[in-house]
Formats: C-alpha cells, sequence, structure tokens
C-alpha cells in the first residue's frame, strides 16, 4: 500500500485507486492533512465552531426570511411571527438565537422590541445573496 508518510499507510481503497490513476499525489493527501489538522487545532477550532454555529443560525428557512424582511426595515416580533407564521415564541427565539450571533440588533420602546439588521459581514454577504428575492 501506498505510504504518505509519517509511516502511516493508506487504507481507503478509494482513495488508492485515485492515486493508481493520477488522479491525486501523496504530497497533496498529506498538504490537506496537515491543513485540516491546523483547522481543527488552537484558535482555529475555537473560530471554526464561531462558524459552524453561524452557519446553523443562517441554515434555517424562517431566520433567512428573518435577515430579508429585516434588511428593508425595522419590525416588532408581532410582525415577523406574521410574516413568517410561527408563533411568538419561536420567533422570539430565533431572533435571541440571531442577536447572540450579531446578526440582528434589539432596541426597546416600553414593552416592545423593534428589531432591524446588526451591522455585520455576515448580513451583508446573505443580504446580496436574497436580493434576488422579490418582497
Amino acid at each position: 500500500m501506498t505510504t504518505p508518510g509519517k509511516g502511516k499507510k493508506i487504507e481507503n481503497k478509494s482513495l488508492l485507486r485515485l492515486i493508481d490513476n493520477g488522479m491525486c499525489s501523496v504530497a497533496d493527501i498529506r498538504r490537506a492533512s496537515r491543513e485540516a489538522e491546523k483547522l481543527a487545532s488552537g484558535e482555529n477550532a475555537s473560530e471554526m465552531r464561531s462558524l459552524e454555529h453561524m452557519f446553523r443560525i443562517l441554515g434555517d428557512r424562517n431566520r433567512l426570511t428573518i435577515i430579508a424582511l429585516l434588511s428593508g426595515r425595522e419590525m416588532c416580533v408581532c410582525e415577523l411571527m406574521t410574516a413568517i407564521k410561527t408563533s411568538q415564541p419561536t420567533t422570539s427565539r430565533n431572533l435571541n438565537m440571531m442577536e447572540q450571533a450579531g446578526l440582528v440588533r434589539k432596541r426597546r420602546i416600553g414593552k416592545w422590541a423593534l428589531y432591524s439588521l446588526a451591522d455585520s459581514p455576515v448580513n451583508g454577504a446573505v443580504s446580496a445573496l436574497l436580493s434576488s428575492l422579490r418582497v
């Protein structure tokens, strides 16, 4: 079997076929392994967890809809829950999650909470992606 270095043997048969067919090299495999190890360690590990959390938040249709709606104007929970057809607790939970992630900000007026998009590079990218949607 082919050895990628450091005494480790490649045991994945599909990967061995790719190497044998010249589709990838042992050097490429070593480099990819080193890069993945760097991403999984130290400060990178923490940053990767943060990004994973952000993508989970953005992976929900209701939360994406909230971002699209808030890109037009500030809204209260009752407007958002009506728009996305969810209960008040579910809408508030989504907004709280988004606020903690830095995607939305809350402004209180008495007992009312108004939400708007926070200044965030993520919101800029998501808004650009959602710009093709017509409201």
